[in-house]
């Protein structure tokens, strides 16, 4: 069988040496050596799980340590240019975003929109826009401006249709979230009625397809509860000015 090649994180003193990524499991600890440093990072298959971890420390709500490996190795991806770039690009924005750094995270994705070369009508096209434009959304909502993030919020429900696939729960309570905001802020009683039944419906749709996500469906209960207390709050405004 093959053999596993292995570094020796004892072979380095700590003064020489660089770790990969945060205290607790560490991955390796390289020289400071940059060519070394460099070549590992390169290699597809180290570059690849790196940034599958990048993903899974997102996921699990582990910023910092996304931050810590995305600084690392942003530089490598950009010079790899193509997927490496994209992924690496939307995952750091992602991250800045979480970080509400929203301006630096739409200078991030302003770049990333420049490098995709994707026709929307490739194969698996309509992932990559998804997740590009739910973070545009997401960092333009972040930055105030809901006029836009409605924008790309609908572009990332209708990459899917255009695919043949139904709009996602995501879909839903990101759209019904910014409606119920720009509803509640135009005093729009009908308008945020129909904006937090679409949140209601993302709530039930997320039950339906991932009832042990409890964290997620937390978020969208709060966004539910918001709405219903802008309506309440709508309806003893409209009370108070008849009354007058």
């Amino acid at each position: 069988g093959q053999e596993t090649a292995y570094i020796d994180s004892n072979s380095f003193e700590p003064e020489n040496s660089v770790q990969l990524f945060g205290e607790e499991g560490v991955l390796v600890k390289l020289p400071k050596s940059q060519k070394v440093f460099q070549n590992v990072l390169r290699n597809p298959r180290t570059l690849g799980s790196t940034l599958d971890l990048v993903g899974a420390y997102l996921k699990n709500y582990m910023i910092d340590k996304a931050d810590l490996i995305m600084e690392t190795i942003i530089p490598i991806c950009r010079q790899k240019g193509g997927l490496w770039q994209l992924k690496a690009l939307n995952f750091y924005a992602a991250i800045r975003a979480k970080q509400l750094r929203y301006a630096e995270s739409l200078e991030l994705l302003k770049e990333l929109e420049d490098i995709i070369d994707l026709k929307h009508d490739d194969k698996g096209a309509w992932e990559v826009y998804d997740m590009v434009y739910r973070n545009f959304g997401v960092t333009y909502e972040g930055l105030g401006k809901n006029d836009e993030a409605l924008e790309y919020f609908t572009k990332a429900m209708d990459v899917k249709l255009k695919a043949g696939l139904e709009a996602s729960w995501f879909d839903k309570w990101d759209v019904g979230r910014v409606l119920s905001t720009m509803a509640f802020q135009s005093g729009g009683i009908k308008q945020l009625k129909a904006a937090t039944k679409q949140v209601q419906e993302a709530l039930d749709l997320h039950r339906k397809q991932e009832p042990e996500d409890k964290v997620m469906e937390a978020k969208i209960l709060h966004t539910v509860g918001e709405g219903t207390v802008a309506l309440a709050l709508q309806y003893e405004e409209k009370k108070t000015k008849k009354a007058k």
